[in-house]
């Protein structure tokens, strides 16, 4: 853990091209970016932890006026908070240029911030795909009305965000459900998701587009989707596999996905030399397949084993598809 003044308490990076891999950057502190900080550059984080991290701004991460793309995949962003914007992860692009954020089978989870707990987009096309967002919130009470604790996307020059295969649910505004922004928008191209709360959906509908939004309240409505019925209530780690948001057997998320939808092999994690192919592997890398059972579930991983009580060694994530 390093703290600093002003930016950066991990990583600081000015106009250039910056990749972490394969690494943690935890408990750190800074003004803006506890874990990491990149103005005017393009951002690629991978097969990486950013944890514990506190800031003003960008708890996890916080982009500045990226002329790239700022990339996560494979990755976890969990337990950071920001005193402002964006406790996971934050980017601020000025209003005469447009940023992208691309995330990919990443777990957002138990991040907190003012508003944007999980995510905070300013001027910046946001697309997320394969991921779970869950359980952020804000850290404080914030009077606004307009802010969100899953995904918050500005309304000032900000693209609809783009959504696939992607669990965003139990997270929180001033103690009430908040998981999508109402201010950016959610696109309509937006598919196979699975959404908690129905009345932060973004726009998304049940049923449409093999989204998933909420829980039948039993009377041709739809109420809130009860996070225990869907994931296990902390991130865990499997066989020391990057820790995940694990589905609970029976989850309305699993087979739920759309192969169509799962991301490319962008950093061949195979070994093959084939980077166009479909992902064969979930956020945690080789010996869990990304897709089980001929469907993928939404969200970062597939079904692995839980048995509450027991200490289980995950060695055929097959089993949770089944429950055998």
């Amino acid at each position: 853990g390093n703290p600093a003044q002003s930016i950066g308490g991990g990583i600081a990076s000015r106009i250039g091209t910056l990749t972490v891999k394969n690494s943690t950057i935890s408990n750190n502190t800074a003004g803006d970016g506890g874990g990491l900080r990149n103005d005017n550059g393009t951002l690629t984080v991978v097969q990486s932890v950013i944890t514990g991290n506190v800031a003003y701004r960008g708890g996890g991460i916080y982009c500045r006026d990226a002329t790239g793309t700022t990339t996560i995949s494979q990755s976890t962003i969990s337990g950071n908070v920001a005193r402002n914007f964006g406790g996971g992860l934050a980017s601020y692009t000025q209003y005469y240029q447009l940023g992208a954020v691309a995330i990919d089978q990443s777990t957002i989870r138990l991040n907190t911030g003012s508003y944007g707990g999980g995510i905070t987009i300013f001027r910046a096309a946001l697309s997320v795909s394969q991921s779970t967002i869950a359980g952020n919130g804000n850290s404080g009470n914030d009077p606004s009305g307009i802010r969100e604790g899953g995904i918050c996307t500005s309304n000032y020059g900000t693209p609809a965000a783009t959504l696939t295969n992607t669990i965003v649910m139990g997270n929180t505004w001033n103690g009430q459900p908040s998981d999508l922004s109402r201010s950016g928008g959610v696109s309509a191209d937006s598919r196979n998701n699975l959404i908690g709360d129905p009345n932060t959906a973004g726009g998304l509908t049940n049923g449409v587009n093999g989204n998933i939004v909420g829980a039948s309240d039993g009377a041709g409505g739809r109420t809130m989707l009860n996070m225990a019925s869907v994931l296990l209530p902390a991130p865990v780690s499997f066989n020391g596999a990057l820790p995940i948001a694990p589905l609970f057997t029976g989850s309305p998320a699993l087979n739920a996905g759309n192969n169509a939808l799962i991301p490319a092999d962008t950093f061949d994690r195979d070994g093959d030399g084939n980077t166009t192919e479909l992902s064969p592997f979930d956020e945690r890398g080789a010996g869990f397949d990304r897709v089980l059972d001929g469907t993928v579930d939404i969200g970062a991983s597939e079904g692995v084993p839980v048995i509450v009580g027991v200490t289980v060694q995950a060695t055929s994530p097959k089993t949770a598809e089944d429950g055998s």
